[in-house]
């Protein structure tokens, strides 16, 4: 992967997990703050409208602080928005800025391994040949 380099100027391979979510908690404010803008909804209008201080939501807006996932809701009802769009949206821009984090995991299914298959390597050349102890498994046996 090559190496990228964030908004702020942080290198992403070099991001902690903790320092991208911190940054992304500043995606999310901007985002709910962006959406409310292109509704007419002021801050504070926002804000009564959530039932919270403004200047509460000020912080969550700037990123200051991390927004709760509860306050999201809040503010996502507020506009009339479903919050995975606000998240969705925020995450997009997030990414085009900063990348994918240099170690993305693939998660797969799992399935039990067969009698006679003791590594992952060796169930996943059974499956493929089906022949061995997966096939009958598998229900997928050659002559």
């Amino acid at each position: 992967m090559a190496t990228q380099t964030g908004r702020n100027g942080d290198t992403v391979s070099h991001m902690t997990t903790r320092k991208r979510g911190d940054a992304f908690a500043t995606y999310l404010g901007g985002q709910v703050a962006g959406d409310a803008r292109a509704r007419g909804i002021t801050v504070k209008d926002l804000a009564a409208k959530m039932g919270i201080d403004r200047s509460q939501l000020d912080r969550y807006l700037k990123g200051t602080r991390p927004m709760p996932t509860s306050v999201l809701s809040w503010a996502a009802e507020a506009m009339g928005e479903d919050p995975h769009a606000i998240v969705k949206r925020a995450y997009d821009r997030f990414i085009k800025d900063y990348g994918h984090p240099a170690n993305t995991a693939t998660v797969h299914a799992l399935r039990p391994m067969s009698e006679g298959a003791t590594t992952v390597q060796e169930y996943e050349a059974a499956k493929d040949h089906r022949h061995g102890p997966l096939a009958e498994q598998d229900g997928h046996i050659e002559d």
